[in-house]
Protein backbone atom coordinates (compact mmCIF):
# COMPACT_ATOMS: atom_id res chain seq x y z
CA UNK A 1 0.00 0.00 0.00
CA UNK A 2 1.30 3.39 -0.66
CA UNK A 3 1.17 6.38 1.39
CA UNK A 4 -1.47 8.46 0.96
CA UNK A 5 -0.10 12.31 -0.03
CA UNK A 6 -2.97 15.50 -0.15
CA UNK A 7 -2.11 17.35 -2.82
CA UNK A 8 -4.63 19.82 -2.01
CA UNK A 9 -3.51 23.40 -1.24
CA UNK A 10 -4.99 25.51 1.98
CA UNK A 11 -6.01 28.27 -0.56
CA UNK A 12 -8.25 25.02 -1.94
CA UNK A 13 -9.99 24.01 0.88
CA UNK A 14 -10.38 27.54 2.55
CA UNK A 15 -12.29 28.79 -0.69
CA UNK A 16 -14.44 25.44 0.10
CA UNK A 17 -14.73 25.48 4.07
CA UNK A 18 -17.57 29.06 3.57
CA UNK A 19 -19.85 27.27 1.45
CA UNK A 20 -20.34 24.39 3.90
CA UNK A 21 -20.44 26.66 7.06
CA UNK A 22 -23.29 28.84 5.31
CA UNK A 23 -25.19 26.07 4.06
CA UNK A 24 -24.95 24.80 7.60
CA UNK A 25 -26.26 27.79 9.28
CA UNK A 26 -28.99 28.36 6.80
CA UNK A 27 -30.21 25.05 7.30
CA UNK A 28 -30.38 25.27 10.91
CA UNK A 29 -30.95 28.86 11.48
CA UNK A 30 -28.36 29.99 12.88
CA UNK A 31 -25.29 32.32 12.57
CA UNK A 32 -22.42 31.40 10.47
CA UNK A 33 -20.05 31.65 13.43
CA UNK A 34 -22.75 29.23 15.42
CA UNK A 35 -22.44 26.56 12.48
CA UNK A 36 -18.24 26.87 12.57
CA UNK A 37 -18.00 26.55 16.11
CA UNK A 38 -19.87 23.07 15.90
CA UNK A 39 -17.92 22.05 13.43
CA UNK A 40 -15.01 23.37 15.61
CA UNK A 41 -16.24 21.68 18.77
CA UNK A 42 -16.88 17.82 17.16
CA UNK A 43 -13.29 17.72 15.20
CA UNK A 44 -15.24 18.52 11.82
CA UNK A 45 -12.78 20.43 10.86
CA UNK A 46 -10.48 18.18 10.99
CA UNK A 47 -12.53 15.28 9.39
CA UNK A 48 -12.69 18.09 6.40
CA UNK A 49 -9.24 18.74 6.06
CA UNK A 50 -8.64 14.79 5.77
CA UNK A 51 -11.15 14.10 3.37
CA UNK A 52 -11.55 17.05 1.22
CA UNK A 53 -10.21 15.55 -1.76
CA UNK A 54 -13.52 13.61 -1.49
CA UNK A 55 -15.74 16.18 0.16
CA UNK A 56 -15.10 18.98 -2.92
CA UNK A 57 -16.60 16.64 -5.58
CA UNK A 58 -20.05 16.57 -3.80
CA UNK A 59 -22.83 19.22 -4.37
CA UNK A 60 -22.87 21.86 -1.41
CA UNK A 61 -25.94 19.89 -0.15
CA UNK A 62 -24.09 16.46 -0.13
CA UNK A 63 -21.25 17.91 1.84
CA UNK A 64 -23.17 19.37 4.53
CA UNK A 65 -25.29 16.80 4.82
CA UNK A 66 -21.80 14.43 5.48
CA UNK A 67 -20.37 17.35 7.73
CA UNK A 68 -24.06 17.37 9.65
CA UNK A 69 -23.25 13.45 10.37
CA UNK A 70 -20.06 14.11 10.80
CA UNK A 71 -21.28 16.37 14.05
CA UNK A 72 -23.82 14.36 15.10
CA UNK A 73 -22.42 11.37 15.89
CA UNK A 74 -19.02 12.77 17.07
CA UNK A 75 -21.08 14.91 19.82
CA UNK A 76 -20.54 12.66 22.71
CA UNK A 77 -16.85 13.30 22.08
CA UNK A 78 -16.90 16.89 21.64
CA UNK A 79 -18.41 16.86 25.52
Amino acid sequence: MGVYTDTYSYKEKALFLPWIVDGMAHRRGVSTRQAFEELRSCKALDYYDRCFGVLHTFSIDEAVDHMEEFCHNHKAEAI
